[in-house]
């Protein structure tokens, strides 16, 4: 558990810094084992329960998972969310949803539900290293390119002959990858449009404050418990419930320290710079009023530059879609309906 994934190094610095290693271990073992939060754990479990659907046969019940495990890319396996129209006949179209860093796809659980209830075929996933995917050890399995060339493969995987999908939807970094995939010349053959939700451009926190992800392994897991509640004060606005925010605690807690390391040390700044090219579809950008994460004051000034629709998600902060679902989800349905 400690030393998983670590280098000589890290073990060094273990062995230096033993006694607060042993401190942790022990807030570990009351933490994760004795006081764990039994709703936070149902929460995160629920998602996959609540996206099944039942065979029923002459002997009994079958349930099947709308989600399921696809090699998307050859040794790259990730869960993927993929909810037929509930009547084809009259299917809105097909909309993919793209999850933020390091996060899982039951953030945008509010969104899913929506859509679908309006007649929209839902894809969405976990990102490699994220939720339900599979969590390699190397480093390079999560770089900003490898992320991306796995969203295109999705997005690919997904188009069917002469139907566009009808709107790409991402939260945080995947609504800047989206961006990026937006000014490439193939996309206007695969999608109508596009939605980012609290995009991080270059100059925001997302995208500077990423010194803590340099240091080993080790270091970062015996610092884990602050590097959480730190990343909770910043992800979450005043609508934010303890039961939402005790949930999100225990989602990130699945996640490995050293995929965290990996991802956030070697974001490709080219990502998230977009302000110099131009989208070639139509897009929406949402800001969120108390972000402190990617300011909607300079997400703003990038959907102008680029000649697109802002509209703000007021008293939310970063996670908006999950402190103020009604709001956001009647933000993109307005936008939706424009393009009919």
């Amino acid at each position: 558990m400690v030393l998983q994934a670590c280098s000589i190094y890290d073990v060094l610095v273990v062995c230096l810094l033993a006694p607060l290693f042993v401190v942790r271990i022990i807030h570990y073992i009351i933490d994760r084992v004795l006081l764990r939060d039994s709703d936070a754990v149902f929460a995160v479990d629920s998602f996959s329960k609540e996206f099944r659907y039942v065979l029923h046969t002459n002997a009994c019940k079958l349930y099947r998972q709308h989600i399921s495990p696809i090699e998307i890319r050859k040794g790259r396996r990730i869960q993927v969310l993929h909810i037929p129209a509930k009547n084809v006949s009259s299917a809105r179209g097909r909309v993919l949803l793209v999850h933020g860093a390091c996060a899982r796809m039951q953030q945008l659980v509010f969104i899913i539900r929506d859509l679908m209830d309006k007649g929209y075929e839902i894809v969405s996933y976990d990102a490699l290293g994220c939720g339900m995917s599979d969590k390699p050890h190397q480093a390079s399995a999560y770089s900003s390119h490898e992320m991306f060339a796995d969203m295109v493969a999705i997005i690919k995987h997904f188009s069917a002959k002469n139907m566009k999908w009808t709107c790409l939807i991402g939260h945080s970094i995947g609504g800047a990858m989206l961006a990026k995939f937006a000014t490439a010349k193939e996309c206007t053959n695969l999608t109508a449009s596009v939605v980012l939700i609290a995009q991080p451009v270059i100059g925001s926190s997302s995208a500077s404050h990423t010194s803590i992800f340099k240091l080993p392994v080790s270091i970062q897991w015996l610092m884990r418990p602050w590097m959480g509640v730190k990343a909770r004060s910043i992800l979450f606005g005043p609508k934010a419930t303890a039961a939402l925010k005790n949930m999100e605690r225990e989602a990130s807690a699945r996640n490995p320290v050293y995929m965290f390391k990996a991802f956030y040390s070697s974001i490709d700044r080219s990502y998230l710079q977009i302000s110099e090219s131009l989208l070639l579809v139509p897009a929406l950008f949402i800001g969120a009023e108390y972000d402190k994460i990617c300011p909607a004051t300079a997400i703003e000034a990038m959907s102008k530059r680029l000649g697109c629709k802002f509209v703000l998600a007021k008293e939310c902060g970063h996670q908006c879609m999950q402190e103020d679902p009604d709001q956001v989800n009647e933000i993109i349905g307005k936008f939706l309906n424009s393009l009919e």
